[in-house]
């Protein structure tokens, strides 16, 4: 496999202020290697969030900043893409993290290697990464689409449908995700407590797992604008036209990579 390497260091930087202070920086050093070979292979979008993701990881190659932030320090809306390539191709790995009740409280992202299995301060409070040895389903299927990275060998295990796994799914990431509606909705405020719109979110979210949700959601205020895409500006929506989306999101992929080709 082919060796990608930058070096992460950390210094103290003296500012020159009556008060002396010192800030912790974050240093990224590239070898030529790089440049010759991954300068070229990831360019664009997927580079610059790269670089993002790099220079908000710590002295293990760790990060959790959110889409938003890259989106605000990048400039580019669609992170979800980028993301996807350089996950693809190895430069950067991701996990589910959980606290002590099995609650999806956060995801972190690795460069270059894969998440440990290991306990994670973040935001004042101690999350890890879901179990090795077993998972559910829907774990098993993001951990072969989305870089989600299992040590072991995957085994699938039959997950009862009851109120606990509701449970897991509400609340914060709920709210969070219900939120993000509001570039699409400018009465999103109701969906919070329409117990309708959340089971169906809810739904997706124990489907699909929270990521690709979130992602999908991001990508309406575009779509929703695109001529036979389908209009979405509720969970609900979004869970009864879901097939239809990513079916004209496909399209879409493909129809792009034919006018290339065409040009070539």
């Amino acid at each position: 496999m082919e060796e990608k390497e930058i070096t992460i260091a950390y210094g103290n930087e003296i500012q020159l202020t009556t008060s002396g202070k010192k800030n912790k920086q974050v240093f990224l050093k590239f070898s030529p290697a790089f440049r010759n070979k991954q300068l070229k292979e990831l360019k664009g979008a997927p580079l610059s969030v790269f670089l993002c993701y790099a220079l908000h990881s710590d002295e293990n190659g760790y990060t959790w900043i959110d889409t938003k932030y890259i989106q605000k320090e990048t400039g580019f809306n669609r992170i979800d893409l980028a993301r996807k390539v350089l996950i693809e191709k190895k430069y950067l790995y991701t996990a589910r993290l959980f606290n002590k009740d099995g609650l999806l409280r956060d995801y972190i992202y690795r460069i270059f290697q894969p998440v440990e299995y290991k306990e994670f301060m973040i935001r004042g409070e101690i999350l890890t990464p879901a179990r090795k040895k077993t998972c559910t389903a829907e774990s098993a299927y993001q951990a072969q689409n989305e870089g989600i990275i299992e040590e072991e060998p995957i085994i699938i295990k039959e997950e009862p449908n009851n109120n606990m796994q509701l449970q897991a799914t509400a609340g914060k990431v709920i709210n969070s995700l219900i939120g993000k509606f509001k570039l699409v909705n400018p009465s999103y405020e109701k969906l919070f407590t329409n117990t309708t719109q959340r089971s169906a979110l809810e739904r997706l979210v124990n489907k699909y797992g929270a990521e690709k949700i979130e992602r999908l959601i991001e990508t309406l205020p575009q779509t929703n604008q695109i001529k036979y895409f389908p209009v979405i500006c509720t969970p609900l929506e979004l869970e009864n036209k879901l097939g239809a989306l990513l079916a004209r999101l496909s399209q879409e992929k493909n129809e792009q990579n034919k006018n290339k080709i065409l040009k070539i």
